[in-house]
């Protein structure tokens, strides 16, 4: 899988722990007088007693088969729990034959968490591209294109920590990747590297900001 044994062993993708999110996220549903639980609730609530009554039956030195039904329970809730649409696991519902909302359910798609509320909004320092897996990369590494790389900017402030890197960037100039497009000194004069003839010679001081 591409992980090193020596540090991710394969123990550790056994799930022995499960993390209970908070109540903010699975409110407590509301109309008028009827009160009733989110769907995420109600399904660890299933997970919860069908823990708890698999390690009675094993406690009580029931039956292999019987444990063995029990795990299997468990590990559908689990199962449905996270991912609801699993082809070949049958779907878990309500009372009422509603399929539940699982958690990958709140994610996906255009109107899940991520693109329906974190992603798409039109904010400064951003760029939009085709996502994909690139085999050349490592799994903590996101590739930029070279195009987006050259245009977008963000801003960094000058200090004695990064006054060397940043007259490196600033000399390499707008045109040339890694590189600065803009010098904003304190006073807010803003210095657009496109048109200074000598990048280099500029004396950058502490507090101005180079994007």
């Amino acid at each position: 899988m591409g992980m090193p044994p020596q540090r991710t062993p394969p123990t550790q993708m056994i799930l022995t722990h499960l993390a209970i999110p908070p109540p903010h996220i699975r409110p407590t549903i509301s109309m008028g007088t009827m009160r009733s639980e989110d769907d995420v609730t109600a399904k660890l609530l299933d997970i919860i007693k069908t823990n708890h009554m698999l390690k009675t039956q094993v406690q009580s030195g029931a039956g292999e088969h019987i444990c063995l039904e029990f795990m299997k329970l468990l590990q559908y809730h689990i199962y449905t729990l996270s991912d609801n649409c699993i082809i070949g696991i049958p779907q878990a519902t309500t009372k009422s034959k509603r399929p539940l909302k699982s958690i990958r359910e709140r994610l996906k798609s255009k109107e899940g968490r991520l693109r329906g509320f974190l992603m798409g909004k039109r904010v400064d320092f951003c760029a939009r591209s085709v996502i994909g897996g690139d085999p050349n990369l490592n799994t903590e590494q996101v590739g930029v294109p070279r195009s987006v790389a050259l245009n977008l900017t963000f801003p960094e402030r000058v200090t004695p920590f990064n006054l060397d890197w940043l007259k490196q960037m600033v000399a390499n100039g707008a045109s040339t990747w890694p590189g600065a497009k803009y010098i904003v000194r304190e006073d807010g004069a803003r210095v657009d590297l496109r048109f200074v003839s000598d990048p280099a010679a500029i004396n950058l001081q502490y507090g101005w900001k180079v994007e």
